[in-house]
């Protein structure tokens, strides 16, 4: 509901040609929708595609001028030709900066600026060049003390209408309509009218139908001042339960620019939370289920009610804290009641951030003695370097936090060096080594842990882990997350799991490596991970996913398994069984199958056939599948030279690949297929003539190792580029032989 001559306007200022003005200023108090208007735009292809490059910037509160250049230059992919020993101090990469944004032509957005100074210092505020800079900020003002008038517009945003006030708050509302009396919907459009036109507060007032019957309407639409934004937030916080405050705060300990957060990390943190998990086990949503299964129906419940921001609001996978929430936790009332600070060592929570590269750390937490010991959670949240780096904690002190619930690692390298005294933590309940370097896996560690994650790194140095059957000690574990590649410490025996009678997660299990038959007795196992090497073990693992009451997700890739062998191989009934599964969402197989069973289970989210050798067009019987969301089909996986997408097939697909498929030559999408479809990589498929029409939702396209004559006609000037114009990103990748 956006304006849309403002929306117009501001595509017209990144896209003209001119270098008088290269920057644009969307300014506006909070609420209103900068933000959302500028990635609208920002998001647009005939955007994208006037531009070499294109960053996007989420102002922190503390990011620094340094931290600002290189995330710029690391996003546009621009690399000098002279590189310098000290190019990564402050000047050198300020002046690199303004290198690139003079030689060529990026866009970049620098969203939510509150302090122009520091960091409008970093840009050429002064000059013209061809690159586009676009600001969003609250601070009209401010903003012109920095930038050179002659080099900048503003465009204001203005307020929703009466009408769009009222059709947004409908849109928002949580199915509530109709109302129990037109007095209900009259007080409604007073409330609406009183929020000024902001679209956040018509927001947040929607998500208050939730406790409608809880509310004094007539308070809101008898005050004399306008209804905030703030204040809905407020009321809307007061409402929730104490279970689901306790795991909002939670969310603050990440750093403020953190948009993925992983949800069966979260959940398994909040588990690790004394008091949140005693209000599972009294108030569990579904006993059955286990209490991973209830923290999920938490984080559903924020989502739903607008606490949290997610991508897939039916099956959750990452999560954020929107900055609004972020504000109102951090200060303010709310402040009172959070159990998290980073600065003092009193309180129940400690986050480390890193944002820069440095050799070592040493971790010292020694408080004083009139400070509590830590009570509840240490987090090393560290960002991901472009070449692997990892930070090296050079000592790591544990010896006052006895106390201590949950301690998450990320991206530190241990070597061959385990944390000491982590075997001490009597109430320790939470360990994570994700993406870490950690060789070896000590015989010895918490005995209590309910959460384990050792999916170390497996690209630093040693690329396999070694573990001692020390799993076998942790009988309270409730989720194992194995690395990606790991041996027994003798190299001669499988992890024995038999005895973790608690689990109800298990991720990277694979049957070569762990004995399939522990499974039989994992009764609580909820969601597994698995890769199944040989028919045997296929077999016993379907009768786990068919045991009544036990698994509720599952994702299984098949190995060496013979599918075929003319009908002789006990393989293809034990891959008709598992596909009929209704626990299966993800299947991976790698193998001869030459005919695809049927039935499938509808409750497929995901298959990749590889080598798979069909000789009958696989898509009619994939695009029945209706929550199939992603699909890859590689090395020979179809021998045919033709594959029709039919009628309406497809629904829910948003990802496809077609991999080294040599008869491939043509592809049919019939009117209505694939309506969802937004990414697709075409790799090695020699014999193919061209993309079908109707590929109208795609917005990444990626094309590797296609012939030239091929790719020539996705070219800007080529035949077919008006099938691919509203692309998003376009690829095209012929690597070197």
């Amino acid at each position: 509901m956006m304006d849309a001559n403002t929306e117009r306007d501001l595509v017209s200022f990144v896209t003209e040609e001119s270098k008088e003005r290269p920057f644009s200023v969307v300014c506006g108090k909070e609420g209103l929708g900068k933000t959302t208007l500028v990635q609208k735009v920002y998001n647009k292809p005939e955007v994208r595609h006037k531009f070499t490059g294109c960053a996007w910037i989420t102002v922190t509160h503390h990011l620094q001028r340094k931290t600002l250049c290189k995330d710029i230059l690391s996003q546009i992919d621009y690399r000098p030709t002279k590189v310098d020993d000290d190019d990564d101090d402050d000047e050198a990469l300020v002046g690199q900066l303004k290198l690139a944004l003079h030689s060529n032509k990026y866009l970049i957005v620098l969203d939510g600026i509150c302090s122009m100074e520091a960091l409008l210092n970093a840009m050429p505020a002064d000059k013209k060049m061809p690159s586009k800079v676009v600001i969003t900020t609250r601070n009209k003002e401010d903003t012109k003390k920095f930038i050179v008038q002659e080099r900048v517009r503003f465009l204001e945003m203005s307020p929703l209408t009466e009408d769009q006030s009222w059709q947004l708050f409908l849109k928002t509302q949580l199915h509530c309509h109709p109302w129990s009396s037109d007095d209900f919907e009259s007080t409604l459009k007073e409330i609406c009218k009183k929020c000024e036109g902001v679209p956040l507060a018509l927001k947040l007032l929607g998500n208050l139908m939730a406790w409608k019957e809880r509310i004094e309407w007539n308070e809101l639409r008898q005050q004399e001042c306008c209804v905030s934004a703030q204040q809905l937030l407020e009321l809307s916080y007061s409402l929730l339960p104490e279970h689901l405050k306790k795991c909002l705060h939670y969310l603050a300990l990440f750093p403020e620019e953190t948009v993925d957060i992983e949800a069966d990390k979260l959940c398994n943190l909040w588990i690790a939370d004394e008091d949140i998990n005693k209000m599972m086990i009294n108030t569990p949503s579904q006993p059955q289920d286990g209490m991973l299964s209830t923290a999920e129906t938490y984080l559903q419940k924020l989502a739903t009610l607008g606490f949290v921001q997610v991508q897939e609001p039916t099956k959750i996978k990452s999560c954020s804290l929107p900055h609004y929430v972020r504000d109102y936790l951090c200060s303010g009332k709310s402040k009172e009641e959070s159990f998290f600070e980073t600065h003092q060592l009193q309180v129940r929570g400690l986050a480390f951030y890193f944002d820069k590269r440095v050799g070592e750390y040493a971790f010292l937490l020694k408080p004083k003695e009139t400070d509590k010991e830590v009570r509840l959670s240490i987090l090393f949240l560290n960002t991901r370097q472009q070449d692997d780096h990892l930070l090296s904690p050079k000592s790591l002190d544990l010896t006052n936090c006895k106390l201590l619930r949950a301690l998450d690692f990320n991206w530190l390298d241990f070597g061959d060096k385990f944390p000491q005294d982590i075997n001490k933590l009597a109430h320790l309940r939470y360990l994570s080594f994700r993406d870490c370097y950690l060789k070896k896996l000590p015989a010895s560690i918490g005995k209590n842990l309910e959460t384990l994650d050792l999916r170390v790194n497996p690209k630093v140095v040693y690329e396999i882990m070694s573990i001692s059957n020390v799993l076998r000690q942790l009988k309270r574990l409730r989720s194992l997350y194995l690395p990606y590649k790991f041996a027994d410490e003798t190299g001669q025996t499988k992890l024995q799991l038999g005895h973790l009678s608690e689990l109800e997660n298990l991720q990277n299990f694979v049957s070569t490596h762990c004995q399939a038959n522990d499974l039989r007795s994992l009764e609580k196992l909820r969601y597994l991970a698995a890769t199944i090497d040989g028919v045997e073990d296929l077999e016993v693992t379907i009768e786990c996913l068919q045991r009544e009451g036990t698994s509720k997700s599952s994702s299984i890739h098949l190995e060496n398994i013979d599918f075929y062998s003319g009908g002789r191989s006990r393989g293809a009934p034990a891959l008709s069984s598992l596909l009929g599964c209704v626990s299966l969402n993800a299947l991976h197989v790698h193998g001869q199958i030459r005919t695809l069973p049927w039935p499938i289970s509808d409750k497929l989210t995901e298959i990749f056939l590889i080598a798979s050798e069909l000789e009958e067009d696989p898509m009619p019987l994939l695009g029945d599948l209706r929550k199939l969301q992603k699909l890859g089909l590689g090395n020979n996986a179809f021998l045919g030279d033709q594959i029709i997408c039919r009628k309406s097939g497809f629904p829910e697909l948003r990802y496809l690949k077609l991999s080294i498929l040599p008869e491939l030559k043509t592809w049919t999408l019939q009117e209505g297929a694939m309506l969802k479809l937004s990414t697709l990589i075409i790799e090695n498929c020699k014999s193919l003539q061209t993309l079908p029409d109707g590929l109208s939702t795609l917005q990444e396209l990626s094309f590797v190792n296609m012939p030239e004559t091929f790719t020539d006609k996705y070219e800007r000037q080529g035949e077919d580029f008006s099938k691919i114009k509203h692309v998003l990103s376009i690829k095209i990748i012929n690597p070197k032989s």
